[in-house]
């Protein structure tokens, strides 16, 4: 007998459906989570940026005792000043950098989901009404007897 849609299948069919559509929706928040916790890990390489930025700033600091040498002060005062700015546009780039990554974390869990639960919505939820109602109705029908 071949099956003409959902409402003729048997009961183990539908349970198979149902398990493969149970472990299709574990498994893609899965592999959302998973996707977000590896994106988030890209995120600690701006926080090593940030505190990159941080020590330049203190080196840049450190140096400013070294202004006062007469022969090579003017070079040290460019340095030292080139250093900041090197550390305040490397500070800026780590904080843009994380919000980035966060941002992208969530819309990479957000297209999962959508990828997990759309074929659900859109193909098995109206497989499975369809079969609800058919059974119902033929539940409802007085017997025939031959």
């Amino acid at each position: 007998m071949i099956a003409k849609g959902p409402a003729t299948w048997r009961r183990s069919l539908v349970v198979a459906v149902d398990v493969f559509v149970g472990v299709w929706l574990v498994a893609m928040i899965g592999l959302g989570v998973l996707a977000t916790h590896q994106i988030s890990r890209l995120g600690s390489m701006s926080d090593s940026l940030l505190a990159i930025s941080r020590e330049e700033q203190h080196l840049a600091g450190a140096l400013a005792p070294l202004r006062q040498i007469p022969v090579a002060g003017d070079q040290i005062a460019t340095a030292q000043e080139e250093l900041m700015q090197s550390s305040a546009q490397s500070a800026r780039d780590a904080v843009e950098t994380r919000a980035a990554v966060d941002s992208l974390g969530a819309i990479v869990f957000a297209l999962v989901l959508l990828l997990a639960i759309f074929p659900v919505f859109a193909f098995y939820l109206p497989l499975r009404l369809t079969r609800r109602t058919f059974m119902r109705a033929a539940q409802g029908r007085p017997r025939q007897v031959a």
